[in-house]
C-alpha cells in the first residue's frame, strides 16, 4: 500500500476555509485506497478521521520519508519541507506532487501597495522553487492549468522530450478539484481576492469531482519510481 504525506500550508481546525478544505477532503478520499498522512502547522480537529493527522515537524521528517512513497504539499510550506530536505540530507526526496490550486503569486499582489514589493519576489521564488522540484503538478481548473503550463514553459521545466513523451502534457500537471465540505464556516465558499482577470487562475468554481483526485494522485504514487527515473530528463 502506497503512504502519501499531504503537507497543508494552513492550521487544520473545526471551521476550515481554502486549502485547508481542499487537503482535508484529499486526504479522506485517498484514505480510502492508500495510507494517507495529513500534517500542517497546526491541528485542531475534534473529529476522529480515517487518516493519520499531525503537526509538521521538521526534526521529525527522516523518520517520517522512510515510509512515505509520494508528497503532496501546497504553498510556503514547501520552504519548510525543502530546508529540512537539504539539512537532514534527503534531497531531493521522494516523488514530489505541487498542488498549485492557490495562485498564491496573482492574489497576493494586492498587498503590496502595504506590504511592499518584497512580497511578490518572495512569493515568485517560493513558486518556481516548486515548479523546479516537483515531478507532477495539480492545477484546480483549466484555466489555472494553461496558466501555470505557461510558467512551467517560462522556467525552463518543459522540454522538446517531455512534450514528445505526452503531448497532452497530463502526465506533467493535470486538473483536480474538490467539493465544498462539512469543515467550510457556513457551507458556503468565499470567492479569492484577486483582480478579476485573473478569477479563472484562481480556481473560484466551488465544485467538484473528487473522484478525479483519487485517479490523479493515484497515477503519481503508481508512477512513482518512473518520475524519479526521469526527474533527470524533465530537468
Amino acid at each position: 500500500m502506497n503512504t502519501i504525506l499531504l503537507l497543508c500550508p494552513e492550521p487544520l481546525q473545526a471551521r476550515q476555509q481554502g486549502i485547508g478544505i481542499r487537503f482535508l477532503e484529499l486526504a479522506r478520499t485517498l484514505a480510502a485506497e492508500h495510507r494517507v498522512i495529513l500534517q500542517a502547522p497546526s491541528v485542531d480537529l475534534p473529529e476522529p478521521l480515517p487518516f493519520a493527522v499531525d503537526i509538521f515537524r521538521e526534526a521529525a521528517l527522516p523518520a517520517l520519508l522512510a515510509q512515505v512513497t509520494v508528497v503532496v504539499l501546497h504553498g510556503h510550506i514547501g520552504e519548510r519541507y525543502f530546508q529540512a530536505l537539504e539539512r537532514h540530507g534527503l534531497a531531493p526526496g521522494p516523488p514530489l506532487v505541487v498542488d498549485l490550486y492557490d495562485p498564491f503569486l496573482i492574489e497576493n499582489l494586492q498587498y503590496t501597495p502595504t506590504l511592499g514589493e518584497g512580497i511578490y519576489y518572495r512569493d515568485r521564488a517560493v513558486l518556481l522553487r516548486q515548479l523546479a522540484r516537483g515531478d507532477f503538478f495539480l492545477a484546480s481548473s483549466q484555466a489555472q492549468r494553461l496558466f501555470y503550463i505557461g510558467m512551467l514553459v517560462a522556467s525552463g521545466r518543459l522540454t522538446p522530450a517531455l512534450y514528445h513523451a505526452d503531448t497532452t502534457l497530463r502526465r506533467v500537471i493535470d486538473v483536480v478539484s474538490v467539493p465544498q465540505s462539512r469543515y467550510e464556516e457556513g457551507g458556503q465558499g468565499s470567492g479569492p481576492l484577486i483582480p478579476g482577470s485573473f478569477r479563472g487562475v484562481a480556481g473560484s468554481t466551488p465544485l467538484l469531482d473528487i473522484e478525479a483526485a483519487l485517479r490523479t494522485v493515484r497515477r503519481a504514487t503508481v508512477q512513482a519510481n518512473e518520475a524519479i527515473h526521469e526527474r533527470s530528463e524533465v530537468r
